[in-house]
């Protein structure tokens, strides 16, 4: 069948509504964004950079260092201008500042960490690992353990982890020999001793809660 000229107008106006509502439709597309060059450093830029951070997370010394310097390194790539000392240097008095406000805390920050952790069923060896990650000193560390009062409390984390994780005593299904193997194998993990494995593991549930229940 042969068109006419009527039915290939209406065709060619089909297509040209089409064809715009194709170009409307890429046009609505969002672009991708340029990224935004980071700011040059100064002082102010680092104190309202560093008080957003300090806001929103709670810090260690040398975890808010690490943070910031990542900035600091950033900016000096797109800034040339700048010299590395000078920025560090500034840095340096913000954190002083901070310090001064309280806002960066070591003691403090180390003592809500370890009864953090304390809590969540982390042993003494981990919680040592993660302070040293946090780049909290030795000394920190046995000070806030006697703040905390936990130096004796191994056997109330592992249980602690055991209720987080479901195993042991807080099994919700009846285990086998290769099930207490794999709990004695991720107790182990977490920095718990043989004997405290062994005292976690062979507790019933109503035993596991009265010593959990003690802390609390």
């Amino acid at each position: 069948m042969q068109s006419t000229p009527q039915s290939l107008t209406s065709s060619n106006h089909i297509a040209d509504a089409d064809s715009e509502i194709r170009e409307d439709e890429v046009s609505k597309k969002p672009k991708r964004k340029t990224p935004k060059p980071p700011k040059k450093i100064s002082e102010r830029y680092l104190y309202n950079a560093g008080l957003h951070y300090l806001n929103r997370y709670a810090a260690s010394q040398h975890q808010f260092e690490t943070v910031m310097r990542r900035k600091i390194t950033r900016s000096l790539k797109h800034h040339k201008n700048m010299e590395a000392r000078e920025a560090e240097k500034l840095l340096q008095d913000t954190i002083k500042k901070f310090q001064d406000l309280g806002f960066i805390n070591d003691k403090a920050f180390a003592i809500g960490y370890m009864n953090s952790l304390h809590k969540r069923g982390f042993s003494r060896a981990k919680i040592r690992a993660k302070f040293a990650a946090k780049g909290l000193s030795a000394e920190l560390f046995e000070k806030a353990l006697e703040d905390n009062n936990i130096g004796s409390d191994e056997l109330w984390a592992a249980l602690r982890y055991l209720q987080r994780k479901r195993k042991g005593p807080f099994r919700i299904k009846e285990g086998d020999e290769t099930t207490l193997q794999k709990e004695m194998a991720a107790l182990a993990r977490q920095g718990f001793s043989y004997d405290v494995v062994k005292k976690a593991l062979d507790l019933d549930e109503e035993s596991a809660l009265n010593i959990l229940n003690k802390q609390d």
